[in-house]
């Protein structure tokens, strides 16, 4: 029993440990018995504490960084409380398995072998964490970069600048006119190649204007799996995608980015709006902007994750299975067949399959994986 008041801080009805700027030294858990009470001990650096020897079913509660927390259940920095239970991380709630800790830890340490990184910033889950991670092992040798181009919804380009305002990171927002290359126009199976060769030649370019030395993207483990002609270009001009060397998929990327408070853990997945467009069909930005309008008003009736792929006059509509029966609710059916009809197609088709990555892309070119 420790005995030396002085030395306690006892928060008492609550479970939540407030960092506080007097405490700027090291601190270490002390498990108290009974009452599930929490105390805090100051300590020297280097020195080991009674709680590090601690017995399974202990439980504690004290501020550090998101890196921290996951090698000895310390809190987060950016908000939430933390608990550390059997050496296992719990975050709000929400436990963060040995594996998915040891990966964030991996993704930690790549970009802390970094000088400086240029972070490709479109606000979705995965970059999200990308460029929070980043902060954390670089802290102000990072640069989110927003591009504004005709391929995005405009709502995300908001969406990404309220994020870095949120992590308080050094941002840019660039306009790009990569869509308007007559390769990428053609819209040939090699079309996303053309268009991540065009945008991260920018980037790089940025990067050098401003001696940095990485440009990282957020691709993940799981678009191994999927048709990436654009791999080819990240490859060909040294970009890095520390996401996947950590072995990252999407179900982990999305656990830690709501146990870090990041808003957008449960974004739905978004691409380019071009891969809402058949193949060797033209790329026109006046068809861009009639998808992104037509996704819009088809969130707006309630649909969560939707696409909407253009097949000339035909348009087709995905969305999630279970959100499928929205169609028959009310007018709904007679609302989007108007509006979209109003926008310019002249048939307007439900994928019964529901929504999919790639849905566009031929088997043949699914099956080289």
């Amino acid at each position: 029993m420790v005995t030396n008041s002085k030395k306690l801080s006892r928060h008492r009805g609550s479970s939540r440990v407030r960092p506080s700027e007097e405490l700027s030294r090291s601190v270490t858990p002390v498990a108290k018995a009974g009452a599930g009470r929490t105390s805090q001990r100051i300590s020297s650096p280097g020195r080991k504490s009674k709680a590090e020897k601690r017995k399974p079913g202990e439980k504690y509660l004290l501020p550090g960084d998101f890196e921290s927390t996951l090698k000895k259940g310390y809190s987060p920095r950016y908000g939430g409380s933390w608990r550390a239970q059997d050496s296992v991380p719990i975050i709000n709630g929400y436990r963060i398995s040995k594996k998915v800790a040891g990966k964030y830890r991996r993704l930690t340490k790549i970009l802390s072998s970094m000088d400086s990184v240029l972070v490709a910033f479109s606000g979705g889950v995965d970059s999200s964490l990308l460029l929070r991670a980043s902060i954390e092992a670089l802290g102000d040798r990072v640069l989110a970069v927003i591009i504004n181009s005709p391929v995005f919804h405009q709502d995300e380009i908001k969406a990404a600048r309220k994020i870095v305002q949120q992590l308080k990171v050094k941002y840019l927002i660039i306009n790009s006119d990569y869509h308007l290359s007559e390769e990428f126009k053609k819209s040939s199976y090699l079309r996303c190649y053309y268009c991540k060769l065009a945008m991260f030649k920018e980037l790089k370019s940025v990067a050098k204007d401003r001696k940095i030395v990485e440009v990282v993207e957020g691709s993940n483990l799981d678009d191994e799996l999927d048709y990436r002609p654009g791999k080819r270009a990240l490859e060909e001009l040294g970009i890095r995608s520390p996401l996947r060397e950590a072995g990252l998929k999407k179900s982990d990327i999305r656990l830690l980015s709501k146990a870090s408070g990041l808003p957008s853990w449960n974004r739905p997945s978004n691409a380019c709006l071009a891969t809402r467009i058949a193949y060797n069909l033209p790329v026109e930005i006046d068809w861009l902007k009639k998808i992104s309008q037509g996704e819009k008003f088809l969130r707006q009736i309630g649909f969560t994750q939707v696409r909407l792929r253009h097949h000339g006059e035909l348009v087709r509509i995905e969305v999630l299975l279970p959100e499928i029966n929205l169609i028959l609710k009310e007018d709904n059916r007679e609302r989007i067949v108007r509006r979209l009809k109003r926008l310019g197609w002249r048939y307007v088709l439900f994928d019964l399959e529901g929504y999919r990555t790639g849905s566009l892309n031929p088997i043949r070119i699914k099956s080289q994986g």
